[in-house]
């Protein structure tokens, strides 16, 4: 058996000005000015036959089908799977879309282009290496899951709420012990600024990843986590970026100066399992199903005649979309009979990241921590493209924004059982691993 080889490799993904900013539907036009930039690292992971491509982007999300055609061309252009390609958004609130108008496809085009062949760039750099992994204690955020005084719920500050107070950590180092990569998990929305702010910034995320760089030498990829329900805190301060952003950073640099002693990857494996996740019924045939979707225009007829031209809009124009899937569902034979979802894994030694591909609150994302197989696996949101929440149970009774934008496919949300068939569809796909995995 060999030794594990790893590289890696910065882009710099910053978009032009006046693109379609992402991640608040209340923007009503494009970006003025650059805060700082976006960036993607991209880490190619080799032992003996098999590969492993790992992106960090600063993006809010990749679309699913725009997932799906940069891990195929990654395929087509270096051999790889698409079960081996983990690409993780960082969740940023100030960054571009990734589909919509000319300059916006143009900007995704570019893109998927550059991290293709940013593959064969990490490839070059790749040197043996060992890993070492670690966990500090840090806390970004708050639950933002608040409840008000005549019991509804409103995205807000809870401190009893549940969170994720640590980052995780992995160490990639050549045999001087110099660091290669650093790969660090932490789960926190990057929403520190107004929902107003229309200057590009990869957020507190980017401040962390530059802090460490600077101190190792390292290329540093942050990995979001199940942080769907933590807001950073506190927020709407300009200064809090490189306040929040520093403290992550330490953290890391401080975890790594407590790493254990680095061991040889003797395995390096990945994996995913395709399947759909439960929905709420909807129209039973094609006249019911037309008759949701002129009900829908009707309703964003009114929002557009209206004073509201953006919350309000957003929400009635994804009625639309979602009815006229439907409408195209049952016109061409083809029911809708869940909303399609992945769960992927890439173990090295008994480390596993659990890669998801939705806005996954705590609970869930811990709830697969603590029932893995293996002594450790790191649970990321955000990943391999996908939109929507993805709440536990409970979030059914209480009506809350998550509920409200959680994971749907033609206008049909998905039910309460959607999250436990994630958490088990996990396990199952990390039970492969465990047998197996040698000693760390």
């Amino acid at each position: 058996m060999g030794r594990l080889l790893a590289g890696a490799v910065t882009l710099d993904i910053t978009p032009p000005l006046g693109i379609a900013m992402a991640g608040y539907a209340a923007r009503d036009h494009g970006a003025e000015d650059i805060a700082d930039p976006l960036r993607a690292k991209v880490l190619s992971l080799r032992l003996d036959a098999t590969e492993v491509v790992i992106a960090s982007l600063d993006l809010l999300y990749l679309p699913r089908v725009r997932a799906e055609a940069i891990r195929l061309a990654i395929q087509e252009a270096w051999g790889v799977p698409p079960e081996q390609v983990l690409l993780n958004s960082s969740h940023t609130h100030y960054g571009p879309q990734m589909t919509g108008d000319e300059l916006v496809e143009r900007y995704a085009d570019g893109v998927q282009d550059r991290l293709v062949q940013a593959v064969a760039a990490a490839r070059r750099r790749a040197v043996p290496v060992r890993l070492s992994r670690g966990r500090e204690l840090v806390q970004l955020g708050v639950n933002r899951r608040e409840l008000r005084a005549d019991g509804s719920w409103t995205i807000g500050v809870n401190w009893s709420g549940s969170v994720i107070p640590y980052v995780d950590l992995l160490q990639l180092s050549d045999d001087a012990g110099n660091p290669v990569a650093v790969l660090f998990a932490h789960a926190c929305h990057p929403t520190t600024l107004s929902h107003l702010s229309y200057a590009i910034s990869a957020d507190f995320p980017g401040v962390a990843q530059r802090l460490i760089e600077e101190s190792t030498g390292a290329v540093a990829l942050f990995l979001q986590g199940c942080g769907a329900d933590i807001n950073p805190y506190p927020r709407l301060d300009p200064q809090a970026v490189p306040r929040l952003g520093k403290r992550l950073g330490h953290a890391v640099l401080k975890g790594l100066t407590e790493l254990p002693e680095p061991r040889e990857v003797t395995r390096l494996a990945a994996a995913r399992t395709l399947y759909e996740l439960p929905l709420e019924p909807g129209p039973s045939d094609l006249p019911a199903a037309q008759a949701r979707l002129a009900a829908a225009a009707a309703d964003l007829a009114a929002v557009e005649r209206g004073d509201n031209q953006t919350l309000g809009r957003y929400w009635a124009k994804r009625a639309v979309d979602g009815a006229r899937e439907l409408v195209a569902a049952f016109e061409a034979g083809s029911p809708i009979t869940g909303a399609p979802f992945e769960t992927q894994a890439v173990v090295l030694n008994q480390e596993a990241l659990v890669a998801l591909p939705a806005e996954v609150l705590s609970p869930v994302g811990l709830a697969i921590e603590s029932q893995s197989p293996l002594p450790r696996s790191i649970v990321l949101g955000y990943s391999n493209g996908g939109a929507g929440y993805l709440p536990h149970a409970a979030v059914w009774r209480e009506q809350s924004y998550e509920y409200s934008a959680r994971i749907h496919r033609a206008g049909l949300p998905i039910t309460a059982a959607a999250a436990a068939t994630v958490v088990q569809q996990s396990i199952e796909l990390l039970q492969r691993f465990a047998p197996e995995v040698a000693d760390a």
